[in-house]
């Protein structure tokens, strides 16, 4: 049986500003390792998180392949044949660098899927503003109260006045003397 050993090369503070080689390394669930520098399992370890060696090279970067993409977007047990293709890489790096982008993705998707809502939800009360807006110059109530055009008044929770624009969203005075 062949098994690929991967040699960490990590060093952990210790005090004094001084770090010591690891000598046992776990790797956690959480795209995290905990790190020990000597064989004293009682200490606490030190966690941390797993990043890429970076390639510096002039060269440009490809593109990541359709096929590959497809796959790390892809369902759940598409994209965990990819975890499991990764790990028998042993490369502990790789894997958390594909689980960050999921994780990352599956972020980005849920906040759009709010979004749209959001957008779907501002078009209905916008419609439902201007038709409430048509229906009040329909009955012609701004002719039967002429008596208050031109007045303010105060609204007692916000400071704010009815003007022919219509009341105002809020105290537009910040104390500065400019208005917002």
């Amino acid at each position: 049986m062949h098994t690929k050993y991967v040699v960490v090369t990590t060093q952990v503070p210790i005090s004094g500003g001084y770090y010591a080689d690891t000598k046992w390394v776990q790797q956690c669930d959480d795209r995290c390792v905990n790190l020990l520098v000597g064989k004293d399992f009682n200490k606490e370890p030190y966690s941390t998180n797993l990043y890429l060696n970076p390639l510096y090279s002039n060269e440009v970067a490809e593109p990541l392949p359709c096929w590959f993409n497809n796959i790390l977007t892809g369902s759940s047990p598409t994209y965990h044949t990819l975890c499991k293709a990764m790990s028998d890489l042993n490369n502990w790096n790789a894997i958390t660098k594909a689980e960050c982008y999921r994780h990352y993705n599956n972020h980005c998707h849920c906040l759009a899927t709010e979004l749209h809502q959001i957008q779907a939800e501002l078009i209905l009360i916008e419609d439902s503003l201007h038709a409430s807006q048509h229906q009040l110059k329909v009955v012609h109530i701004p002719s039967l109260i002429l008596n208050l055009e031109g007045q303010a008044f105060p609204q007692a929770q916000c400071g704010c006045r009815f003007t022919k624009q219509g009341p105002c969203r809020g105290n537009n005075n910040n104390g500065s003397g400019a208005s917002f």
